[in-house]
């Protein structure tokens, strides 16, 4: 005969094993979505910068392309000009160019940062170079909302200080989230009718660095 029963003690131990799996299972799996929710931000914020650094590739493409219909008689010697108003600024025939050539900017090492303009209501853009780091380096989030300051239209990312020609209202949501930066470098095949442009894009998130880079050759292609 049995003179004590041991199987009250018993389930307590079970219970206590149990509990002390389901917190150890439990803050496992928390770990794991705390993980992979910041993997997952990194990612997203990632998949943004990229996509900046190849706006900025594409921008210096647009000022190329806005050469070929300014200047299409002379694009040998006006497709790379950066600040010509006139096709007497970059074409040899007129003497020596007085425009700044995108050529002449890899001689130069400088670092140089795109400024984004709003044209109009129709939300079209154009891009122009700038050594002004300070005003053109960080990127903030906008909204953008038709004249009456009443209706949203978009979500834009642009340098801090987006300027408007035509009065748009826009308002900003997240202040200097990335910096952006542009270096032009030499072609080493063919350095007068192409030139190598490399854009970084960095950013910081949860304490630590990021930065992806983006280099094109952008050429002469007319």
């Amino acid at each position: 005969m049995r003179l004590f029963n041991s199987r009250h003690a018993e389930s307590l131990i079970e219970s206590i094993v149990a509990i002390t799996v389901i917190v150890l299972s439990t803050t496992a799996a928390m770990s794991l979505i705390r993980t992979s929710v910041s993997g997952n931000k990194v990612i997203a914020e990632k998949v943004i910068a990229m996509n900046l650094a190849l706006e900025g590739v594409e921008a210096v493409k647009n000022i190329r392309d806005t050469n070929y219909l300014n200047f299409s008689s002379k694009p040998e010697d006006c497709w790379d000009a950066v600040d010509a108003k006139d096709i007497s600024e970059c074409d040899t025939a007129y003497g020596a160019p007085t425009a700044t050539l995108m050529r002449d900017l890899t001689a130069l090492g400088k670092t140089y940062y795109l400024k984004r303009i709003l044209q109009d209501e129709a939300y079209r853009f154009s891009y122009e170079l700038s050594l002004d780091g300070a005003s053109y380096e960080d990127i903030s989030l906008y909204d953008v909302y038709d004249s009456s300051g009443s209706n949203k239209v978009m979500q834009l990312y642009a340098q801090s200080g987006l300027e408007s020609l035509n009065n748009t209202v826009y308002r900003v949501v997240a202040e200097d989230i990335y910096k952006r930066s542009i270096v032009f470098t030499e072609n080493t095949y063919d350095p007068l009718n192409a030139v190598d442009v490399s854009v970084s894009v960095e950013w910081e998130s949860k304490g630590a660095n990021y930065s992806v880079t983006m280099t094109r050759t952008i050429a002469n292609v007319y």
